[in-house]
């Protein structure tokens, strides 16, 4: 995804990835307490986005949510794991 905004315009200097957030909670509170940050914008999927840009809210964090598409092989996988079951079920 970085490497997306940069190739669309986005100065690297600007964007901060947050690897050690374990949670929703976690990056909310480390992009104020650790990146220093009262204004954000929060790329995620949609239900990820909504969690986020509540609790950024409460920290008084100024967010705003850009949805990003999710990335195809998810769907794949989702498929793959689902008829994986369904054989499994069946005793094939």
């Amino acid at each position: 995804m970085q490497q997306t905004l940069i190739a669309k315009g986005v100065p690297a200097k600007v964007i901060f990835c947050d690897y050690a957030g374990f949670s929703t909670l976690d990056s909310v509170v480390r992009a104020k307490k650790v990146f220093g940050e009262n204004h954000i914008t929060i790329i995620s999927q949609e239900f990820h986005n909504q969690r986020a840009i509540w609790l950024a809210k409460q920290y008084g964090i100024d967010a705003i949510g850009f949805n990003a598409p999710r990335p195809q092989y998810e769907a794949r996988f989702l498929y793959s794991v689902t008829g994986e079951t369904r054989q499994s079920q069946r005793g094939d």
